[in-house]
């Protein structure tokens, strides 16, 4: 075996203390890996099974090669209803996953609001998903929305009031990734890529009671009502252009607008795509995300991700589909499109994340083996 060990030493899922140690010799490193993945390989099926029985919907024949389009009457909560039941209804007929309540009886909304209120996840979609999820049995308790950063949430009106300690949005919770409260010191992406903002300090300090920032520096938390506590969750993005990722949407919101420390990754565009890729191959991350929605009812094509209604498209569509990686390269594909018309350079050549995330299993981004399939409102479930 090549005992160039430096990948699986950091996607291997192993207990902490044994991540974290250092070994003088080469040999004896080598030999110590070699051991952890001869046992990795030895037990790893019977744990896999374990964890899939307790996810009900859990389907390993779930379409990644399927994007359902809709088309939207208007930009209202009945608007995105009449389009989202069939297309939700046609999912589970085809994948076999029903989005009924399971074991743990929760469901997470990640909506996006880090571009502010001018460009946020819809309020008629958030609608439209809670209705939807309470007509499959979960009660507006058992919901919650969820995303970074409480006074975005707040001035995308996600939140009324900024001083409830138990803030909710038409009855159901919000949670904030970044008040520290989400996260849990074994849970963490683990990246040598140094942080540049000290931001959360206070976290690592307080809640954690570390000794210094360096241990903390390389490390970005997970959120764990998403990794441990629901029986699935719905990414539920804005598409808009960036400087460092080249698209900010599917893949971005559900993997570096989901974890702390993520401003070190915008350094580079190989950092934030091998980032995005790797966050969205975490098993638990990855199992729970059942699939992404995304309306089409703002499309910003320059400028991003700060908003700027200049470059803003608008159109009465809707996106569904379990594959993250097809999705943001048909969206690509429309800022590209939007900024020829304006006369922009394209995001060109595509962003290394696409490889990146095909390479890890997260789905294919080509339009040979991508089926997008349009959905009417007559279409029902079988």
């Amino acid at each position: 075996m090549d005992c160039s060990l430096i990948w699986f030493e950091r996607m291997a899922i192993i207990p902490n203390h044994l991540l974290h140690m250092r070994f003088a010799h080469h040999q004896v490193r080598c030999v110590f890996w070699k051991i952890v993945l001869f046992f990795g390989l030895a037990i790893g099926p019977g744990i896999a099974v374990a964890q899939e029985t307790r996810i009900p919907f859990r389907n390993p024949t779930v379409p990644l090669d399927h994007i359902w389009q809709g088309e939207l009457d208007g930009f209202e909560a009945d608007d995105y209803l009449e389009t989202l039941r069939p297309m939700i209804a046609r999912f589970e007929k085809v994948s076999g996953r029903t989005l009924i309540p399971g074991e743990k009886r929760k469901v997470g909304l990640k909506v996006y609001t880090h571009s502010g209120p001018g460009i946020a996840t819809p309020h008629a979609l958030v609608q439209a998903c809670i209705q939807i999820l309470q007509e499959k049995g979960f009660q507006r308790s058992e919901i919650f929305i969820i995303d970074l950063d409480l006074r975005l949430l707040w001035e995308s009106g996600y939140i009324s009031d900024r001083n409830d300690p138990e803030p909710s949005y038409a009855g159901v919770p919000v949670k904030i990734i970044l008040d520290g409260n989400l996260f849990d010191p074994q849970w963490y992406y683990d990246s040598p890529i140094p942080s540049e903002r000290f931001e959360y300090a206070s976290v690592t300090d307080d809640l954690f009671s570390w000794n210094t920032l360096e241990t903390d520096n390389r490390k970005s938390f997970l959120p764990l009502p998403l990794l441990l506590d629901v029986d699935f969750w719905i990414n539920l993005p804005v598409i808009t252009d960036h400087p460092a990722l080249g698209i900010n949407g599917v893949m971005a919101n559900a993997t570096l607008w989901n974890v702390s420390n993520q401003y070190r990754f915008l350094q580079n565009p190989m950092g934030a795509s091998a980032a995005i890729a790797e966050i969205a191959a975490i098993p638990e991350l990855r199992r729970g995300l059942v699939f992404s929605v995304v309306s089409l009812e703002k499309l910003q094509f320059i400028g991003g991700p700060f908003f700027n209604a200049n470059y803003v498209r608008s159109s009465p569509e809707l996106f569904l589909s379990a594959n993250p990686v097809a999705l943001d390269y048909v969206f690509l594909d429309r800022i590209n499109r939007a900024r020829a018309t304006s006369g922009f350079r394209a995001v060109a050549p595509p962003p290394p994340v696409f490889d990146y995330a095909k390479s890890l299993g997260i789905g294919d981004y080509d339009p040979e083996v991508i089926q997008i399939e349009p959905i009417g409102s007559d279409v029902h479930a079988q």
